[in-house]
């Protein structure tokens, strides 16, 4: 009777650890998930011939935190893959680089908002520690990471203090919900404050 009950306080003391020892991954807001290819928006054209389907993906996750903090484009809308690309073609978001008319104004998304609401910070290679990452998150920063070889942005929702060689995200367009940290080549930063 005794070894039992002994047995038994042990067995809960060593499920309570489990439970209350390990960490959840930090994942500071909520932010939706928009398809690039989704049929309502997919083949809009962006600032030259591409569609936001063939080179969308880091207009949309500029469109996914705008939306997730709260934020309304200056139209009145709430954001989207759609309605943020007609606003940034019709007020100077998009720019010429080598031919290519579809690059995003990296600080046109600090117009979306009161100043000092969204402010572009940088794009700039990864720190070698994730962990400076996860501190960025902490303090309210929104990033978007570079992966696939720099060919795909996704955005960074969050990560595991425990594990922090993975990045959380949302992605645009593979059916992916994470990536390791050693796949991402840099950053797109913008520190948010609240709307």
């Amino acid at each position: 009777m005794v070894v039992r009950v002994v047995l038994s306080v042990v067995v809960v003391c060593v499920c309570l650890c489990v439970v209350v020892c390990s960490a959840a991954p930090f994942i500071p807001y909520s932010y939706p998930l928009f398809l690039q290819c989704d049929a309502a928006r997919g083949k809009d054209k962006m600032g030259g011939d591409a569609t936001v389907c063939q080179q969308g993906c880091a207009m949309s996750c500029v469109s996914m935190f705008v939306n997730g903090r709260n934020f309304t484009l200056p139209t009145g809308q709430s954001s989207n893959p759609g309605s943020l690309n007609a606003w940034l073609k019709a007020n100077q978001g998009y720019k010429c680089i080598a031919g290519n008319y579809n690059n995003l104004v990296l600080d046109a998304p600090n117009r979306l908002a009161p100043p000092g609401h969204i402010t572009f910070v940088s794009e700039t290679e990864k720190p070698e520690d994730p962990l400076q990452v996860l501190q960025g998150l902490h303090q309210g920063m929104v990033y978007i990471a570079h992966v696939r070889n720099r060919s795909h942005f996704v955005l960074v929702l969050g990560m595991d203090p425990e594990n922090p060689s993975t990045l959380l995200v949302n992605d645009p367009y593979y059916k992916t919900d994470s990536y390791p940290y050693a796949e991402v080549s840099d950053f797109i930063i913008y520190q948010v404050a609240g709307p």
